[in-house]
């Protein structure tokens, strides 16, 4: 019904201040899920098939999840809530407890693995994931010769995922909305608390916009509780995904901006917050008029375009 899924990295660059929150606040975040959804304060350590194990050559280095002694932890792509099932994040740690290195997986993928470059400075480093149906894992620490007492500065940035990956992010959306603390089979649509229903606008026959809430009761971005928007995307009348965006949560307000296919009649917007669940808007029919028009111009200018041409030989 939905689409497939391929990995989206989360690329390291030391520019703005509301990307460096992003990967303590997703550090956070899966902490708070590990308590909420498995019972558990620590992330587990029992060698597995969910252990991150490091390799290391030289300079570089490679997580990989599970080993050929505990079998690789499988990548599973569905659009079935109950089949889909995957290693979503990988993080690295160094010895001050500080993520040098972050990736987030798609399910597609053969192997839920991660290769990076080990900073200058770093002493040791220690491995985690998260897998979507079993939570928090932690790997065994490997100890390193500090090539340089200058410790990189490396701050994550957050990268949208592929098109490919819309299906199982969504069919992850209504599973883990079918657990608790949410126990519904369907998103929420209690337009009484308007502060997280998405609310799609169409600017103009090709370009549309999403925020969540209204004016005077928006929903809050705060990378700090953690609580925030973390993806909102928008089907149209097939239930076929046209856009899909993850937040950062530091931004200013939970909003997108989208492009409006020719085949579309009718938008709904759909909206993840990370302490409230899958939350569904009210559903837009596009006018159709604006486009027949916008159309029968087009074809009117290459009309005349080609008779112009004809005329000038």
């Amino acid at each position: 019904m939905f689409a497939r899924t391929i990995p989206f990295i989360l690329y390291f660059s030391a520019i703005a201040d509301s990307i460096a929150n992003f990967c303590p606040t997703l550090e956070r975040e899966l902490k708070r899920r590990q308590s909420i959804e498995f019972g558990e304060e620590d992330p587990y350590d029992t060698p597995s098939k969910h252990t991150p194990f490091i390799e290391v050559d030289g300079s570089e280095a490679v997580v990989t999840v599970g080993s050929e002694e505990y079998t690789f932890h499988p990548m599973v792509d569905s659009s079935d809530p109950a089949d889909v099932h995957w290693i979503n994040y990988i993080y690295v740690v160094d010895q001050n407890g500080d993520i040098i290195k972050s990736v987030t997986l798609g399910p597609e993928e053969t192997k839920a693995e991660m290769r990076f470059t080990i900073p200058n400075g770093v002493e040791s480093i220690t491995a985690y994931e998260f897998c979507n149906k079993h939570g928090l894992w932690k790997g065994p620490t490997v100890n390193l010769v500090a090539t340089s007492d200058d410790m990189s500065e490396e701050v994550c940035a957050l990268n949208p995922p592929h098109d490919l990956a819309w299906d199982s992010l969504h069919a992850d959306f209504l599973r883990r909305q079918s657990l608790p603390p949410f126990n519904s089979a369907d998103p929420f649509t209690d337009d009484t608390n308007p502060k997280h229903i998405p609310y799609v606008t169409v600017v103009d026959d090709m370009k549309g916009s999403v925020i969540v809430g209204v004016e005077g009761n928006y929903h809050p971005m705060s990378p700090t509780a953690p609580h925030w928007i973390t993806d909102i995307y928008v089907v149209d009348q097939d239930n076929k995904i046209i856009a899909f965006h993850t937040l950062d949560p530091s931004a200013e307000a939970a909003e997108i901006d989208f492009n409006i296919p020719a085949s579309a009649t009718e938008l709904t917007a759909y909206e993840w917050c990370n302490l409230h669940g899958l939350w569904k808007g009210p559903t837009v029919t596009i006018s159709t008029s604006s486009s027949t028009f916008a159309s029968s111009w087009m074809a009117i200018g290459i009309t005349f375009g080609t008779g112009l041409i004809v005329l000038l030989f």
